[in-house]
């Protein structure tokens, strides 16, 4: 019934198999929109203050745009634009009502007036020497959040 010469004969009339490449260009296809909708191509426009050491961090999470608030060693910036003297870890000059710094306030809520169509328009990047005291900070962010600015970030370095 079984003949080997059959087996043989069948053996040598098959062909080697052909490559689909249709198959393989869907595969490349899908792997290159994967890959493009998980890069990040997204401009990161940030710029540290002069006269500012940051605190140094291990942090994996991206940086994230929305409103500056800058702290150094001498002033209180908002996107570079000065708002209050800093004097030994201290405001100085600048009018406070209660835990609300008031001209912070003010700018703020013109940036948040301006910022109505801001992806993160209820955060701030808080860029703040690493050797600052609590209360600077504290009154900074109260004033913040009472400006329409309850999310925070700190910027950091990464180490």
């Amino acid at each position: 019934m079984f003949d080997e010469s059959m087996g043989r004969r069948n053996r040598e009339q098959q062909e080697l198999p052909i490559l689909n490449l249709n198959s393989m260009m869907d595969m490349l296809s899908i792997i290159l929109v994967f890959l493009l909708c998980n890069s990040s191509a997204e401009e990161q426009d940030f710029v540290l203050a002069k006269n500012l050491s940051l605190p140094g961090s291990t942090s994996k999470l991206g940086f994230t745009k929305a409103v500056q608030v800058k702290i150094t060693r001498s002033e209180l910036l908002v996107e570079d634009t000065f708002v209050a003297k800093i004097s030994g870890h201290r405001l100085v000059g600048a009018e406070v009502d209660g835990s609300k710094i008031v001209p912070l306030f003010n700018m703020l809520k013109r940036y948040k007036a301006l910022a109505k169509s801001q992806k993160n328009k209820n955060t701030v990047v808080l860029q703040a020497d690493k050797g600052f005291s609590f209360e600077v900070l504290n009154s900074v962010l109260r004033t913040c959040a009472m400006a329409g600015y309850p999310q925070f970030r700190f910027a950091i370095q990464k180490e």
